[in-house]
């Protein structure tokens, strides 16, 4: 009893623990302690003692992850790789592996950040002259992306291997 007529009961350690009735049939934990490490299975306890905390514990429990129906198995192919920058932006390469997306914070919206789309505006002739042809980019598998600290978008090639590092800060093509 303390000094305000509160009564206390210190449990400190594991002896003070096992004392304490836990059993269905008012055993103490020490009693079901004793019987567990000789191999015994005890059902309905529900408490371990954690000798390297020196602490009671929930007894542990190994949760087994059920994956739903048509849930797809991981597969190496389809890690690609998202990244978001300091203003909370979301970069990502899609399901195609080869073009990047970006979540702007702004807008919410999603938008294509790689390759830049095609304005389809008609080639502007000077003078009667015209571009010979157009050059189309030929599309590049991608793989990895990061956003470094000084606000590089880095993704990284598969064919041809190699990097293409965008700057966030300045916009346009790697």
């Amino acid at each position: 009893m303390d000094v305000n007529g509160t009564k206390f009961h210190l449990l400190l350690n594991r002896t003070d623990w096992g004392n304490c009735k836990a059993g269905q049939d008012g055993e103490t934990l020490g009693e079901i302690w004793t019987r567990e490490s000789a191999g015994e299975t005890v059902t309905g306890q529900q408490f371990d003692w954690d000798e390297a905390k020196g602490e009671i514990t929930l007894k542990r429990r190994l949760f087994k992850f059920t994956a739903s129906p048509k849930d797809d198995k991981p597969d190496l192919n389809n890690r690609r790789g998202a990244a978001r920058d300091r203003y909370g932006n979301w970069y990502w390469i899609d399901e195609t592996g080869l073009k990047i997306r970006v979540l702007s914070i702004g807008s919410n919206n999603v938008s294509l950040f790689y390759p830049v789309a095609e304005s389809g505006c008609e080639a502007e002739t000077k003078n009667g002259f015209q571009p010979f042809e157009t050059i189309k980019q030929t599309p590049v598998s991608l793989r990895g992306l990061t956003v470094t600290i000084d606000h590089y978008l880095v993704v990284g090639t598969i064919q041809p291997a190699g990097l293409l590092i965008f700057d966030l800060f300045a916009a346009g093509e790697p």
